[in-house]
C-alpha cells in the first residue's frame, strides 16, 4: 500500500499546482465603478464574487455547509478515506440524498485548480491537491476560501453574492432557512435556484435543515 501510494504521488506530482500557486491564490472579484458623488455606475466581473472574511460570515453558514457536505472537516487532513466505503454502502441501502465522499478541501481544489471532468486521474489529483491545501492553510482559511469560491447559480460565486442576489440582503442578515436554501445549491446550483425552481429549492432546503438538525 505504501509503495502504491508513493508511486501515485511520484506520477501525479508534476501536474499538481506548485507551492507558489498554493500560497498565492487570487480569486476573481467584482470591480465597481463609481461617479464623483459615490453613486455606483457599473460593475465589471468575470465571476460575480464579493469576498467576505470568515469573521464577517455568520457562524450558521459554515456549520450548515459542514453538516451537509463534510461533517469531518475539522478533523481530516484533506481526504476522508472512511467516507468513501461508507457512502457506497449507504447508497446501496438507502434512497435518501447522501453526503458525497469529497471533502470541502477536495471540492475547493477542484474549483481552484482542476477541470470538472469525471475520471480517476482527476480524482487522484483532487485528493493530492486537497492534502497540499491542508498543509498550506488553516481550517479557518480553507473555509473562508470555500465560502467565497463556490458557484451558487445565476452567475454568483460565494455566499455573499448569492445571498444578495436571491434574497436582497447582505450575508450578515441571513436566516437559518435562507442559509439552508443556499447550501442546498452546492451540488446542483442551476437546478435548485429559488428564483426559478421554488418548489425544488424548498424541497432541498428541508433536506439541508434535517442534516443540520442531525449534525
Amino acid at each position: 500500500a505504501v509503495s502504491i501510494g508513493i508511486a501515485i504521488v511520484v506520477k501525479y506530482s508534476p501536474s499538481l499546482p506548485s507551492l507558489e500557486q498554493l500560497e498565492n491564490i487570487e480569486p476573481k472579484l467584482v470591480t465597481k465603478l463609481y461617479d464623483k458623488d459615490g453613486a455606483l455606475i457599473k460593475e465589471f466581473y468575470v465571476e460575480k464574487r464579493l469576498w467576505t472574511p470568515i469573521d464577517s460570515i455568520p457562524e450558521i453558514v459554515p456549520k450548515a455547509v459542514m453538516a451537509s457536505e463534510d461533517r469531518s472537516f475539522m478533523n481530516h487532513w484533506g481526504v476522508n478515506i472512511w467516507a468513501i466505503p461508507k457512502t457506497i454502502v449507504e447508497k446501496m441501502v438507502s434512497k435518501k440524498r447522501l453526503r458525497g465522499a469529497s471533502t470541502l478541501s477536495q471540492q475547493l481544489s477542484k474549483n481552484l485548480f482542476l477541470t470538472p471532468e469525471r475520471s480517476l486521474s482527476r480524482k487522484i489529483k483532487e485528493a493530492l491537491t486537497a492534502v497540499a491545501i491542508e498543509r498550506t492553510y488553516t481550517k479557518q482559511e480553507i473555509m473562508e476560501f470555500y465560502l467565497n469560491q463556490v458557484y451558487l447559480g445565476a452567475g454568483n460565486y460565494g455566499f455573499q453574492a448569492a445571498c444578495q442576489h436571491y434574497f436582497g440582503i447582505p450575508l450578515d442578515s441571513i436566516t437559518t432557512s435562507q442559509t439552508a436554501v443556499l447550501v442546498a445549491l452546492l451540488p446542483a446550483p442551476e437546478l435548485r435556484r429559488p428564483d426559478r425552481y421554488p418548489d425544488e429549492a424548498d424541497r432541498w432546503r428541508k433536506v439541508v435543515l434535517r442534516a443540520m438538525l442531525d449534525a
